[in-house]
């Protein structure tokens, strides 16, 4: 057992452990599963799946592909043909907060879409923001100034586009002026 800096003992090998004793690993679902009842068990786990629906629901490929966020960043973990990807979370959560955070972790994803993918998931990343009340928007707005540049731009654009002006300007204030331009011309494919 590999017991990390803050003495949890570390997911990653618990989970690796897991996939390579589990012989009935032949899909993506039963990967999931997996990882699913690891979690469930162990409930001092700082990790939660990032939502297949929401990936799905914005037009984002996962085939082979399995998103965990949590307080570390990891190489991926192949299983199976499976890429298990790792990303780091920054922010504390509760089981109120992950939807929001899933939501944050997606923005992550979007760095790897080609143009016209992009340009499709961040219309239907708008609509998910429309339908959130003014609240949850300012929660989502709160939890994202923990997170990158990229994650805080990205979500200050897509809040423009849902016609949200003042949480648009909170969020882009959090981001070097500079930088902030800089990513604005790079995600151009938002803008609409």
């Amino acid at each position: 057992m590999i017991i990390d800096k803050t003495g949890h003992i570390d997911f990653k090998e618990k989970l690796h452990k897991a996939l390579r004793q589990q012989s009935e690993l032949y899909s993506q679902k039963s990967i999931i599963n997996c990882i699913k009842q690891l979690l469930s068990e162990h409930r001092s786990a700082v990790w939660y799946l990032i939502n297949e629906d929401l990936l799905e629901q914005l037009s984002i490929d996962t085939t082979n592909r399995i998103y965990i966020s949590g307080p570390q960043s990891f190489r991926t973990l192949n299983v199976k043909g499976c890429k298990v990807i790792f990303t780091l979370q920054r922010c504390d959560f509760s089981k109120d907060t992950i939807p929001y955070l899933q939501l944050l972790d997606v923005l992550l994803i979007f760095r790897k879409l080609s143009t016209v993918k992009l340009k499709e998931a961040s219309v239907k990343y708008v609509e998910i923001i429309r339908h959130l009340s003014y609240e949850e928007k300012k929660l989502l707005t709160k939890l994202a100034r923990k997170s990158t540049p990229f994650v805080r731009a990205t979500l200050a654009i897509l809040l423009y586009n849902a016609g949200d002006i003042k949480l648009y300007i909170k969020l882009a204030e959090t981001i070097n002026p500079v930088t902030f331009k800089k990513y604005r011309e790079n995600l151009k494919e938002l803008d609409y």
